[in-house]
């Protein structure tokens, strides 16, 4: 990837540096360089023009994880990342835009979701967990009901749980079916935060349950229990089981 191809986005980018902590100071020399990495203008740069993708992956992974690397034209570097020709560079960029959290990138990441690599359509499903953009709703459905991979079909069933909608309770009841406890076990937990029922995963009583109610979205939603220790659990990083 050439950074001509995208001198503008990077003037923007590099611009917005100005106005960052560590923007100037961070690239003064060899020794900060050693003590603080890479200044958030070096880091653009490695981005876009680095032949090395574990490079950008780095320089996306490093400015995304700062406050000021989730505003102004930072997105949009992280956006057009989303095409890069190394799946773990186009993982980090979806991941970036998940951090953001912007539905005006919801067009990318929901791209991703149709991607060769499952680790990525992996990545673009947990992001969308925290992007809330109802034209997600089909390429979501798609992948809890149909993807090979697991991992997938239980990132896409936990982000549908943002979605009262009919045809949403529909692609969570045929998760039921599917052959992977953990699928069904996380489809049972959408199933509750969005209409306050607990039927756990048994198909037969939520379908019973659901057929009873003429608005099942209509009672205050229970909040799923889960264990204390849960909330000290880190999201593994472990490319996701085909």
């Amino acid at each position: 990837m050439k950074i001509l191809r995208y001198i503008p986005i990077v003037i923007l980018v590099v611009l917005a540096v100005g106005c960052s902590p560590g923007g100037d100071g961070a690239g003064r020399g060899g020794l900060t360089r050693k003590l603080f990495g890479p200044s958030p203008k070096q880091l653009v740069v490695q981005m876009f023009e680095s032949e090395d993708p574990d490079l950008r992956r780095d320089a996306i992974e490093r400015l995304s994880k700062k406050d000021w690397g989730r505003r102004g034209a930072y997105p949009k570097a992280y956006a057009i990342m989303t095409t890069d020709s190394a799946p773990t560079v186009r993982s980090a960029a979806v991941r970036a835009l998940g951090r953001v959290g912007d539905a005006k990138y919801a067009k990318e990441v929901i791209a991703a979701l149709s991607d060769h690599e499952s680790s990525v359509r992996w990545d673009a499903a947990v992001a969308m967990d925290s992007i809330f953009a109802p034209e997600a709703v089909g390429p979501l459905s798609l992948r809890a009901n149909s993807d090979v991979s697991p991992d997938v079909r239980i990132a896409s069933a936990r982000a549908l749980r943002h979605y009262r909608q009919q045809d949403v309770l529909d692609t969570l009841l045929r998760c039921l079916d599917d052959p992977k406890l953990a699928v069904r076990c996380r489809a049972a937990e959408s199933l509750t935060e969005l209409t306050g029922e607990v039927a756990g995963t048994d198909a037969r009583a939520w379908r019973r349950i659901l057929n009873a109610k003429t608005d099942p979205f209509k009672h205050p939603v229970r909040p799923v229990k889960r264990a204390w220790w849960s909330r000290f659990r880190r999201r593994t990083t472990s490319q996701p089981t085909k």
